[in-house]
């Protein structure tokens, strides 16, 4: 994102890197070339010896990190698009995960990469062209054959299922990848591939089975499977795995055994595939963390070669200068580089040379030596959180959040807790099986159970083997919550789900929906702590540090997760006698998104009037057009008032 002067775009602000995936307009390939081809070696030898290789890349905050994995994918993936002889698939992940969701997170970034836009085609249709090719072929062949395939009028499905089988076996992905290649519900085997929780509707389509009716540990394994048979689709094309901010895994929840966690899943990829080249991007100081807190087993596999991002040296500090002042043309008649390299000289000998120091004290001269501005008032520390997280939220809402509700949450929910609810803490000791969290406040245990599914059949399953734990005792009811996003609903047709719903809220359990605005502050809340924790967050070159981040949202968090945190400890209220009708509404809505409350009355057999008081008790699902004639809608979050305008 640029950062505007007062008179224009400063260049020294501009194209910094905050994501791997983004397109390098400025690059300076002397800026740590023996890192960056310590991390092409590794590759390479992946491909020569089909056997995993690792690197571990570290580096203090503002050293350039993810512009050097930025430049990797430039190399090894872009420039070669298609190459069967130099192309290597990366694959980039930030870990705003837990160790309980290690693998689920894997498997969502990396669909999210193999279907992302390449040159007109999703990544895995290049992919999928080279399998079918020879091992020398180039990119002129993989694209006669992409133009073949994409042109056939009537697909060869028995082909197909050839083609498919040595890298698919005959099992589920196999069956949505068939599906992908016939031009078949597309958007359907993108969320069966990402495994995300699908209707009963959308599975028979694909024809394939529910995944999600198991508990963590079984939905784990599957992602696991799932990541070892993408790998498989070209077996001699090696799989970068890019892993970033390692630091944000030590949260509230996750701490030193995060670590060691994720050294299983790194040694776990390492010895299940031959072509995965593991790539773990740290700070400096957090390093010893992967001596001390990961077993040695993991090490030997996941850390084979240390590579560090130092300081840029003079020679170095010109060249990026000179870059940025070639990009800007309103510079040229201004003889800017001798006064930058004596501004940048104190850094310089303070060994403090790193690329983001370098470039904010080069925004400042710039601002006052090209436009004529004088040094800006400094925003307030507490000002530039206030505009990320208002910036950050707006976007986050213009996200459909349904099938990212279990994953913000998973990943949110204990540092929102442990910083809106100091008084609350985490009971990890009390968790049984499906319950995600528990925590105890005031002397009452309130055990919490992710309901995010679509799938009925796995939401019922889920809360089979909840009333099962409360009916052994191993589980109290009465302080029992599920949650689920408010605009999911429960099927009028699912008996079961309902039967096994109903008995826990009898039993005092209850049935919470989190807010769309909390869910979207979460997720902003969750990111902007990683990326602090990481390094990454930087306010005009200075590293905005974690404690800063959580000093913000204990002085100023907005209402939509304060009134989270209170749901979560609100008392049992017994059976919700509105929520039957709230959810027949919910699924009637769901295609519509609006229709008249005549209509809602007829469609769901209930009095106009009860529909009204439902709607009316029900702002977090509908809203309500005053007409004529009268509208219930599904509920849209206002504008950023819920954000600043709450802090």
């Amino acid at each position: 994102m640029d950062r505007v002067g007062h008179h224009g775009t400063n260049p020294f602000w501009k194209d910094i890197v905050a994501d791997a995936h983004e397109a390098l307009a400025i690059d300076v390939s002397s800026i740590h070339a023996d890192v960056f081809q310590e991390c092409v070696s590794v590759v390479e030898r992946v491909r020569d010896t089909k056997a995993s290789g690792s690197v571990v890349v570290y580096g203090e905050p503002g050293s350039g990190k993810t512009h050097l994995l930025a430049r990797i994918k430039a190399e090894l993936e872009t420039r070669h698009l298609g190459d069967a002889r130099r192309m290597a698939k990366v694959v980039y992940i930030r870990l705003t995960t837990t160790p309980q969701r290690f693998w689920r997170h894997v498997r969502e970034r990396m669909v999210e990469d193999l279907l992302r836009p390449c040159e007109g085609h999703p990544c895995i249709d290049w992919l999928l062209a080279i399998h079918a090719g020879e091992p020398d072929q180039d990119r002129v062949w993989t694209e006669r054959w992409l133009a073949m395939w994409l042109r056939q009028p009537h697909p060869d499905e028995k082909g197909i299922d050839e083609f498919l089988s040595p890298i698919a076996g005959d099992g589920d992905i196999h069956t949505v990848l068939r599906q992908w290649m016939l031009g078949r519900h597309v958007s359907d085997a993108r969320a069966r591939l990402r495994g995300d929780s699908l209707p009963q509707a959308a599975l028979d389509r694909l024809g394939v089975a529910a995944e999600d009716m198991g508990d963590a540990d079984d939905a784990e394994h599957l992602a696991r499977k799932a990541v070892q048979t993408l790998c498989k689709i070209v077996r001699r094309i090696p799989f970068v795995f890019c892993f970033d901010q390692l630091e944000s895994l030590e949260s509230g929840t996750g701490g030193g055994s995060a670590f060691d966690a994720y050294g299983r899943v790194g040694s776990d990829l390492y010895d299940s595939v031959s072509n995965a080249a593991i790539l773990s991007c740290i700070q400096s100081s957090y390093l010893p963390q992967i001596q001390t807190r990961m077993r040695a087993a993991y090490r030997d596999r996941i850390a084979q070669g240390r590579s560090e991002l130092r300081p840029l040296d003079a020679e170095q500090a010109r060249e990026l200068i000179r870059a940025r002042l070639a990009s800007a043309p309103e510079a040229k008649a201004k003889d800017l580089l001798p006064r930058m390299e004596r501004a940048i000289t104190p850094l310089l000998r303070k060994g403090e040379g790193y690329p983001r120091r370098l470039l904010a004290e080069c925004a400042r001269l710039y601002e006052q030596e090209v436009h004529g501005s004088p040094p800006a008032p400094r925003r307030s520390r507490e000002q530039y959180i206030a505009e990320q997280v208002t910036r950050r939220g707006e976007e986050a809402l213009a996200r459909d959040l349904r099938d990212e509700a279990d994953a913000i949450l998973a990943t949110g929910l204990s540092d929102l807790v442990r910083i809106a609810a100091p008084d609350a803490p985490a009971d990890p000791g009390a968790k049984a099986p499906d319950v995600d969290f528990a925590f105890e406040r005031g002397g009452r245990k309130v055990s919490i159970s992710l309901c995010n599914h679509k799938n009925m059949t796995s939401l019922a399953a889920r809360l089979r083997r909840l009333q099962k734990a409360a009916t052994g005792g191993t589980l109290s009811a009465d302080g029992l919550l599920l949650l689920r996003h408010p605009h999911l609903p429960i099927s009028n047709k699912a008996k079961q789900t309902k039967e096994y719903l109903s008995a826990l809220t009898l039993a005092g359990a209850r049935m919470s929906h989190p807010s769309a605005e909390a869910l979207a502050l979460l997720a902003v809340m969750r990111d902007i702590l990683s990326e602090a924790r990481a390094g990454d967050l930087d306010q005009e070159g200075e590293t905005v540090t974690p404690d800063s981040v959580e000093a913000w949202f204990r002085g100023n968090c907005p209402r939509a997760l304060t009134d989270l945190v209170e749901d979560l400890f609100a008392p049992a209220a017994g059976p919700d006698p509105m929520e039957d009708l709230r959810q027949d509404l919910l699924e009637w809505l769901d295609e519509r998104k609006m229709a008249p409350i005549e209509e809602a009355a007829k469609a769901t057999s209930r009095p106009i009037e009860q529909v009204e008081q439902c709607i009316l008790a029900s702002p977090r699902q509908f809203g309500r057009l005053q007409g004529p004639p009268p509208v219930v809608y599904l509920s849209v979050p206002e504008s950023q008032a819920w954000i600043a305008g709450e802090t």
